[in-house]
């Protein structure tokens, strides 16, 4: 029955109670039953506001008298008061929904530091909750202060995704941004407004609301999020466009945390690049210090060899710089802008040196945790550098052999090989030929690491060297310690010299280091270095 047809449109248009005792002789009468002789009708309104009707008929004619109506009425004034109960208990209801999904969201999402991933969470919530069918998050594109896109959707495809690009004051998601408040559409079929943008099919015969809220920080909208839901009520679109603000309120923190997070890696990966090429220009042979001979044909060697894979044997004393040696191979080579990632075989157990090499899967040994890389994969790309090499135990040394040969490791407790691509540099101040012999390392794996040879000189063999190394360590440490020594005397420098330097560059580094420290004038004297240097005989 419409609004004004029949008794009872029409007591609903009008709100004035209808009794009628002959339903024959009442011309806006229409039949419902052939029985009906008596009708009574009156209204039903809470607030002043007509909600309904309140019906009553009779077999009989002239069945109800005007007591029956004010009777009536007052069953209608009663039925009106237990709805606006029945209504208020439901809202409380609703609202207490609403105000345990906000906490819920807000608990959820708390530690949560990956937007997408904190979105996800929401969406998924609301489901659950609100019945939604969609939801999107759209930001604004990097530098472009007129242009936003998806940046992330809950039930909608990639390429769906992808067609969502908005300008702003452009449809609802352009309009909200332009205004800066909620837009809600009870029908988005029925709203000229709503664009489609991003060409999703949709059930026509069903009404769709869309509500679209502004996301802001410090009072600047950088983006909207909005969802989608089958419309029940305007009452509930309003409430529900309330909920939606305050979640927008607790996604902008997170784009906040997102923006932060992008300028930081952003200035890192900056830095990150410039730190390269400062250390590619620190590491480079040419900042090897030396001028004789024997260094010069190791600069000569390492210049030639940079830029092959081909694996490379560093043999030297301790202290030689033979990891220098190495990250000068690696800043020579194309591998340069990889990682170069370097272990010391000796200096880690044998139970140890295996996951560390080839890392480990969670679970493979107690205290596996969690899955962890190895050397091998970090380097991936780039340069191992296996410094004392000799030191490595046999059982490993054929897992070695294996990765060398196979191009691939196997971590520990995986049954799936990992591809690698690196070059292999190791060190040693050990004799090799002397541990084959002995069988401590094998013949197989020497050749397989000795492809190309480069032996460091000690410092006993290239004194030359010595006045310019002195130089450069302390400028190092005059530098670091804020002190204002310039030079060496001769006297002192004479002492260097003549010492037979067991710990060769190194050792030489820690003598110069302390003399820096201990000196009180511009330049170092005798009285500056270790009272030992003092009694031993010129070496020559």
């Amino acid at each position: 029955i419409m609004v004004g047809e029949g008794l009872t449109g029409t007591v609903f248009q009008d709100g004035i109670p209808r009794l009628v005792n002959d339903v024959s002789m009442e011309p806006v009468y229409i039949p419902v039953r052939k029985d009906i002789q008596s009708e009574l009708t009156v209204p039903l309104s809470i607030h002043g506001q007509i909600i309904g009707v309140v019906n009553v008929d009779s077999a009989r004619k002239n069945a109800f008298t005007e007591d029956d109506v004010e009777l009536l009425q007052t069953i209608s004034n009663q039925a009106a008061q237990i709805l606006i109960r029945t209504n208020l208990y439901q809202e409380l209801k609703r609202k207490i929904k609403q105000r345990d999904l906000l906490l819920d969201i807000v608990e959820s999402i708390e530690k949560i530091y990956e937007l997408s991933d904190s979105f996800e969470i929401v969406m998924k919530k609301m489901a659950e909750n609100l019945d939604i069918h969609r939801g999107i998050l759209v930001l604004f594109e990097k530098n472009e202060p007129n242009k936003l896109s998806v940046y992330n959707a809950y039930n909608v495809t990639d390429e769906e995704m992808s067609k969502g690009i908005y300008k702003v004051g452009e449809g609802v998601v352009g309009k909200v941004v332009e205004s800066g408040k909620p837009i809600s559409i009870p029908d988005i079929n029925a709203e000229p407004m709503f664009l489609n943008r991003m060409e999703i099919k949709r059930d026509k015969n069903v009404a769709i609301a869309f509500i679209a809220v502004p996301i802001k920080i410090e009072g600047i909208v950088v983006g909207v999020l909005a969802i989608e839901k089958r419309f029940e009520t305007k009452e509930l679109l309003q409430d529900e466009e309330d909920l939606m603000t305050l979640i927008a309120n607790v996604i902008a923190n997170k784009v906040k945390s997102w923006e932060r997070i992008l300028k930081e890696k952003e200035n890192l990966i900056s830095e990150n690049i410039n730190l390269k090429k400062e250390l590619q220009k620190s590491f480079a042979v040419d900042n090897i210090i030396g001028k004789s001979k024997a260094m010069l044909d190791v600069f000569e060697l390492i210049r030639t060899v940079s830029d092959s894979n081909s694996s490379i044997l560093i043999l030297g004393e301790s202290g030689t710089g033979k990891e220098l040696v190495a990250q000068a191979i690696h800043v020579g080579s194309s591998r340069r802008e990889a990682p170069f990632v370097s272990i010391n075989c000796a200096s880690i157990p044998e139970t140890l040196l295996e996951s560390e090499l080839f890392g480990y899967k969670k679970g493979a040994f107690t205290g596996a945790i969690a899955d962890r890389k190895g050397k091998f994969q970090i380097a991936n790309g780039g340069t191992i550098f296996l410094d004392e090499i000799g030191d490595m135990p046999l059982y490993l040394q054929a897992k070695l052999l294996r990765a060398i040969q196979e191009r691939e490791i196997e971590p520990i407790g995986s049954e799936v090989k990992i591809k690698i691509d690196i070059r292999i540099i190791s060190a040693t101040n050990k004799d090799l030929d002397k541990l084959i012999k002995e069988g401590k390392f094998r013949e197989d794996l020497y050749y397989r690491l000795n492809v190309i040879e480069i032996k460091i000189p000690p410092l006993r063999e290239r004194k030359d060297d010595i006045p310019l190394l002195v130089n450069h360590f302390i400028k190092k440490y005059t530098q670091r310690d804020n002190k204002n020594v310039y030079g060496i005397s001769q006297e002192a420098l004479r002492v260097l010299q003549g010492y037979n330097w067991p710990g060769n560059v190194r050792e030489l580094e820690n003598i110069i280091e302390r003399a820096v420290l201990l000196c009180r004038g511009n330049t170092i004297e005798i009285g500056n270095l270790p009272p030992f240097l003092m009694d031993i005989e010129e070496v020559p």
